[in-house]
């Protein structure tokens, strides 16, 4: 399958800033849950020495779940406030469609 590769690639960038010194992880759901890049290789947190944390950015579902299933240590809905937000502010409610 030609996203292998891409696949691949993203473990080894994860691989490569956490091997830095980075003591985190953010991830967009759509990328690395729907894709399942978290199942083919990426280190999930429970693999990585503590403080480091794998936190996803989910605009909707069920969060426990989707942390269950992924292994990330949280997930934040920050898209979907920052839609509100925006499309109260201008009333423009298409940004949540």
């Amino acid at each position: 399958m030609i996203l292998d590769g891409v696949f691949s690639h993203v473990a080894d960038v994860m691989r490569y800033w956490l091997d830095q010194g980075a003591t985190g992880v953010a991830s967009r759901r759509s990328l690395f849950c729907q894709l399942g890049i978290l199942a083919r290789g990426a280190p999930p947190s429970p693999h990585l020495p503590p403080p480091r944390l794998h936190f996803g950015e989910v605009i909707h579902g069920d969060y426990a779940q989707i942390v269950a299933d992924t292994g990330m240590d949280s997930v934040t809905q920050y898209e979907l406030w920052k839609a509100i937000y925006s499309s109260l502010k201008d009333e423009n409610f298409f940004e949540l469609d």
